[in-house]
């Protein structure tokens, strides 16, 4: 390898020689030589780290299956050739901080033993750090990729990514870190961590994603913090382990958010975060305490998912939620552990009029009766359906000829209805004068009121009926035949909303008292 290089820069030199060519730049070239000469060692295979940054100013570099000693040092320089070192293994450190890269870089398949450090670097090429094992820290902070690729790379120590920005969507598909990986407030076009190791800590705090972000068949291990992180696009935990406490609080997921069959052994933090669109949960396992408290969904999915303990506002998924029937029990009894004895009921309302009635051959008397008392938990429902059966039954006894006795009260004549056909002209004049002369309208006016008391003395007498089904200090009024069957069944209809408005005063506000 050496000798190719040496001939190489004796012909360039050779060719170079002409009485136009100034002697100063052959003399550069000399130098060169003699730094090239002395980079490799009698063993082939063996290049001297200080050699590189000499021949990447003015060549590419381009090794393959070498061991270079020492260390590679080149700051805040704008490199505009190559620099591929592949196969290798580099006993030293390498530090490129703030320099900048024109073309491909790749340390794919070396094993780097110091540390690598890249501190505002910028990748304007693609960056290859595949199945690279970087032993020492790898410090990456505040780096610009253009495109990087650390597929199956392996971080002996903390991983170091803060602050970066990524331009096209990186790819850590299966690296292993076995140390601290902090990619705290980085900016990311996309990401892709398909089964992904992270042994220690990992922190995508206040991190951003525009683009689709895959985590799945990741394992966390320690604490996994996306906490204010902005999804804006899909992202994807689906399979994925977490070991360790998770922390999501306030994450932002703009687009669907898939934690499909995650296990959780740790305590899950949800709290104030925001699902604009669907929240993918099915399968999912929580050992610990899964937390939503103040966290909003569009449309959440819990089918088959089990928690342990878990803390799930009802207010903020009522109506947006798809869950099994093993949930929704699992839920109203947490609801009635915490006290939220509103949520318990609430849940179970929505539980029964929503879940029970979706079975093709639900009984048909159990929807009516649920209806009348909200299964047990709305008295409120009890007292509507009890004004409505008064309201209708009044309507019944407002028809002619139902009522034999038009005394709202026995011996109280003056509060009899009067009927519309009593309203004639004569006995309208008079009631108001011989000298009236607008009779037409007096007799109108005369219908209107007779109509309008008879209809409010009519649901007077509904509504006594229905009161002197449930005591006898109230006397119903005298009826006809077909009246009498009318009232018989309204008080009927009393019975049984009495008897349910008492199973669900027992089962919501006495229970609250007791």
């Amino acid at each position: 390898m050496e000798t190719n290089v040496i001939w190489g820069m004796g012909v360039y030199i050779l060719s170079a020689w002409t009485p136009k060519v100034c002697y100063k730049r052959v003399l550069i070239y000399l130098i060169i030589a003699s730094f090239i000469f002395m980079g490799f060692s009698e063993a082939d295979g063996i290049v001297n780290g200080d050699t590189i940054p000499i021949i990447i100013s003015s060549n590419d570099v381009i090794f393959n299956d070498v061991k270079i000693t020492g260390d590679i040092i080149l700051t805040n320089m704008t490199i505009r050739n190559k620099l591929v070192i592949e196969n290798s293994e580099i006993n030293g450190s390498i530090v490129f901080d703030g320099s900048q890269f024109m073309k491909q870089v790749s340390f794919s398949d070396t094993t780097i033993l110091g540390q690598s450090s890249f501190i505002s670097s910028t990748f304007n090429h693609v960056a290859k750090f595949k199945q690279t094992n970087f032993i020492g820290r790898a410090n990456y902070k505040k780096a610009a990729f253009m495109q990087g690729e650390f597929d199956r790379a392996v971080f002996y120590e903390d991983a170091i990514f803060k602050y970066c920005t990524f331009i096209n969507e990186p790819t850590f598909t299966y690296a292993s870190f076995n140390k601290d990986a902090l990619f705290t407030s980085s900016a990311f076009n996309g990401g892709d961590f398909n089964h992904g190791s992270f042994y220690k800590n990992v922190f995508f705090n206040d991190a951003t994603f525009q683009d689709k972000a895959y985590f799945n068949y990741a394992i966390m291990s320690n604490i996994a913090d996306f906490s204010n992180a902005k999804f804006s696009n899909m992202m994807s935990l689906n399979d994925s382990r977490f070991m360790g406490y998770a922390d999501f609080y306030n994450t932002t997921f703009a687009g669907d958010a898939y934690f499909s069959d995650l296990k959780a052994s740790n305590e899950v933090d949800f709290s104030k975060s925001n699902f604009s669109k669907m929240a993918d949960f099915h399968d999912a396992r929580f050992s610990g305490y899964a937390n939503f408290k103040n966290a909003s969904f569009r449309n959440l999915f819990l089918s088959g998912a089990l928690f342990n303990q878990f803390y799930l506002p009802w207010k903020n998924v009522k109506g947006k939620l798809d869950c099994d029937e093993y949930l929704y029990l699992r839920m109203i009894s947490t609801y009635k552990d915490l006290g939220l004895f509103d949520d318990a009921d609430d849940c179970y309302y929505y539980f029964k009029h929503n879940y029970l009635q979706s079975y093709q051959f639900s009984n048909f008397i159990e929807p009516i009766l649920g209806e009348l008392y909200g299964w047990g938990v709305k008295p409120i429902n009890t007292i509507k359906w009890s004004l409505i059966f008064i309201l209708v039954f009044g309507l019944f006894f407002w028809f002619p000829y139902i009522l034999t006795d038009t005394n709202l009260v026995k011996g109280r004549p003056d509060l009899s209805i009067t009927k519309p056909s009593e309203c004639s002209p004569n006995s309208t004049v008079q009631s108001i004068g011989k000298d009236s002369t607008d009779l037409h309208a007096a007799s109108f006016s005369c219908v209107v009121s007779s109509i309008f008391l008879s209809l409010i003395l009519s649901l007077i007498f509904s509504a006594r009926i229905f009161a002197s089904a449930l005591t006898s200090t109230i006397e119903g009024p005298s009826l006809k035949d077909s009246g009498s069957n009318i009232a018989k069944l309204e008080k009927l209809l009393a019975h049984i909303m009495a008897f349910l408005f008492l199973i669900a005063i027992s089962k919501t506000i006495l229970r609250e008292i007791i």
